[in-house]
């Protein structure tokens, strides 16, 4: 089964940096003129290639929002900017109005479209059209049942997108001309003034007196406690909403989503904190469509949001390790020279986690010593890059050619293997542990590595960071292996020290896993 996508909003650079250092999969963003959140920060020819190149190299793909309807009189620019984002390089577009469906098709044939939660599409029929036209993935309308979301992904044809996340509209997904009456702003023009949120009352009111209800304004969608589910029926994407918000607001629905789609709990009085209209519903995809759905931002609300914002930007502070790097370096005899560049050569430092098993010298001459792992780590100021190596031994190519009479003996030339591995030695986690999460003091959890260690990087400045063992019992020992680096205590407070990289391992009983720890 594939992992559900998690596709976060961009409605600025700041946000694509949130989204993408917390976690997601995917990106959305609008490009400017042609999608429907005018208001937000969106992107250009050369800032959309940018933003793609920045994506692109940490695995991340980009959906670019042309999702507006078009007048005929502007055909000729929407053709250019189906031109830029083509040559962007981006992964898809997102579109509603069937003319630039079809303009995409004709300048850029090889560019997937999706179709828009803006066209309604709340039926297998609907899903189907779509699949007829072209189109790769159609994004459900936010109004439909759990039923409905699986009848339609098992039997159209092509990728379903659904809506985990976010503002909900009165109108069926957005298709509501309330602000184009009232203001002369249209939200399928992409400039939704928003006027569902303000104060209407269903009773009659006395003449001249406002009304002090909000019987239009929706609770935001939050069904992220139902990802996995949505995943085992298939859904290929969980889209998040809210290109008009802010970074931590996209950090914290990440989090949550990465959460929800491994089945794990999540913070969830830390995603309301981040916004919310007095809480959330589920309504429609639960089919449980009543007054819970209505909701407002209170004062209440937006001081609480205020207060998180600390803890909401730990989310994103740091990037995630997503990208893992494999390096080979066979040393001959005599050592092999390690060059740094960047800065003054009397200015680096080389330090080696272990003399026993490897030594380094002052201008980076490593040489092996005998079977083992060690960190080199060179310093320049306060940057410095870190590698783990183990060193093996190069298995004896001794060679018999007894046809002739004559033995050929080819020597073991103890020349040792290095691999840049990134653990001291030890990969294996015993079983007993196979359940084991470890949570931080922010709330989110440590990735593990490809070798089964758990990940964690600290940078200088951070403070101490309480970890948290969850899905085991029993009092466990921490225990580091350069207290140079970084220091652990009883009780798992993990504090930075100095620069480079170290292992802590945690022992339950004759079980034991291992955090991979690089200090910055």
């Amino acid at each position: 089964m594939s992992k559900i996508e998690i596709l976060a909003p961009v409605g600025s650079e700041e946000m694509l940096h949130a989204a993408v250092f917390s976690g997601a999969d995917a990106v959305y963003l609008g490009f400017s003129g042609f999608n429907a959140r005018t208001s937000a920060g969106n992107f250009d020819a050369d800032s959309l290639k940018e933003a793609v190149r920045f994506c692109h190299v940490r695995g991340v793909k980009v959906h670019v929002a042309l999702n507006t309807t078009v007048y005929g009189t502007e055909l000729a620019q929407l053709a250019d900017a189906v031109r830029a984002v083509a040559a962007s390089g981006a992964d898809a577009v997102i579109c509603q109005d069937l003319a630039v469906a079809t303009l995409i098709g004709k300048i850029a044939p090889q560019l997937p479209r999706h179709g828009s939660t803006q066209m309604s599409v709340h039926s297998l029929q609907g899903a189907l059209e779509l699949k007829e036209l072209g189109f790769t993935r159609v994004v459900l309308a936010r109004e439909l049942s759990l039923p409905e979301v699986e009848h339609i992904t098992k039997h159209c044809g092509i990728e379903t997108e659904c809506f985990v996340h976010g503002a909900l509209c009165m109108c069926v997904s957005g298709q509501c001309y309330m602000s184009a009456f009232l203001g002369g702003r249209s939200g399928n023009r992409g400039s939704c003034a928003g006027p569902c949120r303000l104060p209407f009352e269903a009773n009659a009111l006395p003449e001249g007196k406002p009304g002090r209800l909000h019987h239009l304004s929706l609770k935001d969608n939050s069904v992220i406690d139902k990802l996995d589910k949505l995943q085992a029926l298939g859904v290929a994407s969980a889209k998040i909403e809210g290109r008009l918000r802010t970074p931590e607001y996209v950090a914290a629905a990440v989090s949550a989503c990465l959460a929800g789609r491994e089945g794990r709990a999540y913070d969830r009085d830390l995603l309301k904190n981040a916004f919310s209209r007095s809480g959330f519903t589920s309504g429609y995809l639960d089919g449980k469509i009543d007054g819970t759905m209505f909701g407002v931002r209170s004062e209440a609300d937006a001081e609480q949001t205020k207060k998180t914002l600390p803890m909401l930007r730990e989310l994103y502070r740091r990037e995630r390790s997503r990208v893992p790097v494999k390096m080979k370096l066979e040393i001959e005899e005599g050592g092999e020279k390690l060059t740094a560049t960047g800065g003054a050569e009397e200015s680096y430092q080389w330090i080696t986690s272990d003399s026993g098993v490897l030594k380094v010298s002052d201008d980076g001459t490593v040489s092996a010593l005998t079977e083992g792992s060690a960190v080199v780590t060179v310093t320049c100021g306060d940057e410095n890059v870190a590698c783990a190596v183990t060193v093996q031994k190069k298995a004896d190519t001794t060679t018999n050619t007894p046809d002739n009479g004559t033995t050929t003996n080819k020597p073991d030339t103890n020349k040792p293997d290095t691999t840049n591995k990134p653990n001291n030695g030890n990969t294996n986690t015993s079983s007993s542990l196979k359940n084991l999460k470890i949570k931080t003091m922010y709330g989110t959890y440590l990735d593990k590595n490809p070798d089964g260690q758990f990940d964690m990087t600290v940078n200088k400045g951070d403070p101490a960071c309480e970890l948290t063992l969850e899905g085991v019992t029993g009092t466990a020992t921490w225990k580091s292996s350069n207290t140079n680096v970084v220091k652990v205590s009883e009780g798992g407070t993990v504090e930075r020290v100095g620069s480079g990289t170290a292992t802590i391992t945690i022992t339950l009983g004759s079980a034991t896993a291992e955090i991979l720890v690089r200090v910055n």
